[in-house]
């Protein structure tokens, strides 16, 4: 993000000069102070506990000043020399970006390896890389979309996505720049509406990817969709560097008395907002740089109220070394969070005294000097950045195989891959008199069903595998949107039309006995209108109705085919939960009253549907052993323990297929042919 000390518009010389630049930016420590505010409020974010809960719209902030602050130094340095250097425009990106990135990205991995559990360490690798390769931003959008994602512990290189976009930014857009002057022979109105264009497109786009049904990480992490943020300060920098005076004397009350106000509603922004605001999503964060834009007008009008505020010398000290605070702070606090019982104003106490240390040494001594050029110099300069480059990388592909965890952590993408190629196989005792087993369900299925698979090949209670359905972030309900840990998502698009690929897999594996296990996700809140509210099992009619019809038709499907339909009563779940280790905060789809109710509403589809029974899966989990090491993400199974309840639950589900048939043997079905 644009948390690196503020250009002056002086440029690098290109050419003969022809010109002098008609306006020139100069310094304006008012905006050095809009950076240290921003980053203040991004700190009180990041600490939880809502303290400052619409604070996540201080990056667009960051965005619009860096298309602000870059526009003018390229506009200033084409009027001075008749063209742009785009080697000398990314070569000083890079010193300036670059170096503090990757003494950020050691410290972090270094942080990961004594501190980070298990799921962060299972990402360790894939998010320093992306962050090495200012990608965090899509990382972040496709693991939003796996399921889980909500359920895991943060990255601490979760906030590397705004560096990522940045740095996209900075190499794409002084292309276009540079494009659109050449091709409009220096003509900055023809710059202007290309820019305008690009915004009303970029706002337009955003409505149509809100309107598909995205995640809702796409629209906020989307680099294209964040894109009309940086063009909105550009549109300003074209403005303010016209030719002659930026602003009359009449203009500057008035653009002052904007600027008060603007500040004002944005710190009651800050204050009040909420990330899962739909409004948000919808063309808000654009709009909300049109905020921004005011605050900047005020704060460039040198002696007003709102440069008076912002040039405080706290704020522009702490603006002048924001790219190193916003590093650090991350990671401090969420490793403060992770190691101790602190409350959110101790760990405030604690990571912002330790953070503003080493960013004002880091920017002092090391930032600076490699942005004079003083640091590396001779023939070993040109060495210092691929060198640096390669050593980081080298660290993060070897952190991430020290910290490979085991296989008593939950790795759902591994358990995924492992399921489809058991579904692959031909069924381990296709002729076995004993009973025959398929799981059908979420994922939580899909790891109870590699487990039974594994046992039942060494056991003779029951023939388990080649049948049954199970998948990553799978509902009764797919096609509605859900909330989970204030995150708002819809489940993947396989998941539609899974009542098809239940019978389709029931014809050609039919089973005597068909588990089903979907409970996880019947506990988070719905929302059946797309503008209406997000409802909660046990708490609605509504959804209660949709649920029981929709248990209605699971049933109806697998008993064409198989002898008799089980469904698993849900274990009480503890999203949050790592390594067995309850979070600090009860997230509040842990609540037991709701997987109480959706219980109610299985055993009320098994009273009244023949040959459907149910099964306590809390009471197996009991018999297994200690359920926090069963289930060490408070959801699902481990790979190892998923065996250790296949124990239980194989010989229990044999002993409800002879109750309900009397027979302890059966007549196998011939599976239909592929």
């Amino acid at each position: 993000m644009p948390l690196v000390p503020q250009e002056s518009a002086t440029p690098a010389p290109t050419a003969a000069p022809r010109r002098a630049p008609p306006v020139s930016l100069g310094y304006q420590p008012g905006l050095d102070g809009l950076r240290g505010l921003a980053v203040a409020a991004i700190i009180g974010y990041h600490a939880g506990g809502g303290l400052i809960p619409g604070a996540f719209l201080s990056v667009s902030t960051f965005f619009t000043l860096s298309g602000f602050l870059i526009t003018t130094v390229l506009l200033a340095e084409h009027d001075q020399h008749g063209g742009i250097s785009l080697r000398t425009f990314w070569s000083r990106r890079l010193r300036r970006l670059m170096p503090a990135s990757l003494a950020a990205i050691v410290v972090i991995l270094a942080m990961s390896l004594a501190w980070a559990d298990s799921t962060q360490l299972a990402r360790l690798r894939g998010d320093a890389l992306s962050a090495l390769g200012y990608v965090a931003n899509w990382r972040f959008v496709f693991s939003g979309d796996t399921y889980g994602a909500e359920l895991q512990s943060a990255s601490p290189f979760t906030h590397f996505w705004s560096l990522a976009i940045e740095e996209q930014f900075y190499v794409f857009y002084p292309l276009l720049v540079v494009g659109a002057l050449v091709a409009a022979k220096g003509s900055r109105r023809v710059l202007a509406w290309t820019f305008g264009a690009l915004c009303v497109a970029g706002l337009a786009w955003t409505l149509v990817l809100d309107g598909s049904g995205v995640a809702r990480d796409r629209l906020y992490f989307g680099t294209d969709v964040r894109s009309v943020e940086f063009l909105a300060g550009a549109l300003l920098a074209l403005w303010w560097m016209r030719r002659g005076e930026p602003v009359s004397e009449r203009a500057r009350p008035w653009l002052s008395g904007v600027g008060l106000v603007a500040l004002v509603g944005m710190v009651a922004l800050w204050a009040t907002a909420d990330l899962q605001g739909a409004w948000v999503y919808q063309g808000g964060l654009a709009l909300y740089s049109l905020v921004t834009l005011a605050v900047m007008l005020g704060a460039l009008q040198r002696g007003s109220v709102v440069d008076r505020l912002l040039s405080v010398r706290p704020l522009v000290w702490l603006g002048t070394v924001s790219y190193g605070v916003y590093l650090l702070h991350y990671p401090i606090l969420l490793f403060l969070d992770s190691q101790t019982d602190l409350g959110v104003v101790p760990r405030l106490l604690i990571a912002v005294p330790i953070t503003l240390a080493i960013a004002g040494a880091s920017a002092r001594y090391f930032e600076q000097p490699i942005r004079r050029g003083t640091m590396v110099r001779g023939r070993w300069a040109g060495w210092a950045v691929p060198v640096g480059v390669t050593a980081v990388l080298l660290a993060a592909v070897g952190a991430g195989a020290i910290g490979e965890p085991g296989t008593d952590r939950v790795d759902l993408t591994a358990a995924q891959q492992q399921y489809l190629e058991l579904q692959a196989e031909e069924a381990a005792r296709e002729a076995s008199p004993t009973p025959k087993v398929t799981v059908f369900g979420d994922s939580t299925a899909l790891v109870t069903g590699i487990g039974l698979t594994e046992w039942g090949r060494a056991h003779d209670d029951v023939a388990v595998g080649g049948g049954g359905d199970g998948a990553l972030g799978c509902t009764l309900t797919p096609e509605l949107s859900y909330r989970s840990n204030e995150r708002i998502g819809k489940a993947p698009e396989q998941c539609l039309g899974y009542q098809d690929r239940w019978a389709a897999a029931s014809k050609r594996r039919p089973s005597d006995v068909a588990l089903v296990q979907v409970w996880t996700r019947a506990v988070f809140a719905q929302q059946i209108d797309d503008q209406g509210p997000f409802l909660v099992v046990g708490e609605d009619p509504t959804l209660d109705a949709l649920l029981e019809a929709r248990l209605r038709e699971v049933a109806e499907v697998l008993l064409r085919d198989n002898g008799m339909v089980v469904l698993g009563l849900g274990p009480y779940i503890e999203p949050g939960r790592v390594d067995g280790v309850s979070p600090q905060q009860a997230i509040a789809e842990g609540d037991h009253g709701r997987m109480d109710a959706f219980n109610e509403i299985q055993r009320r589809v098994a009273r009244s549907t023949d040959r459907v029974e149910t099964i306590d899966i809390a009471d197996v989990y009991d018999q297994a052993g200690d359920q926090r090491r069963l289930v060490p993400d408070g959801v699902h199974l481990s790979q190892d323990s998923a065996l250790e309840v296949a124990e239980v639950l194989g010989p229990a589900l044999a002993a409800i297929h002879t109750e309900r048939t009397g027979k302890t043997t059966t007549v196998v079905r011939q599976p239909q042919a592929d």
